[in-house]
């Protein structure tokens, strides 16, 4: 292998590690991202699932209806107001 071909050689691997390192960067800023986003989802589900389950709560008290006017359960929304 002639010096010159080695020297053009050696700039391919250096640019290519270049290129890797590029790659890497970009790869990790993705996975931050998505790590970031999963964070978001995750808090989001939380909610979600807070919310649900005081709606649900709330429609087992008003469910009551017709029974529990006749049990004598006072009426809930004399309690809101």
């Amino acid at each position: 292998m002639s010096s010159n071909q080695y020297v053009v050689n050696l700039l391919l691997s250096s640019q290519d590690v270049s290129n890797l390192r590029v790659d890497v960067a970009e790869l990790r800023q993705k996975l931050q991202t998505m790590e970031t986003l999963q964070k978001e989802l995750e808090l989001l589900q939380r909610q979600k699932a807070a919310s649900e389950q005081a709606l649900n709560a709330k429609q087992r008290q008003r469910s009551r209806g017709m029974w529990g006017w006749l049990a004598g359960t006072p009426d809930e929304k004399a309690d809101d107001a």
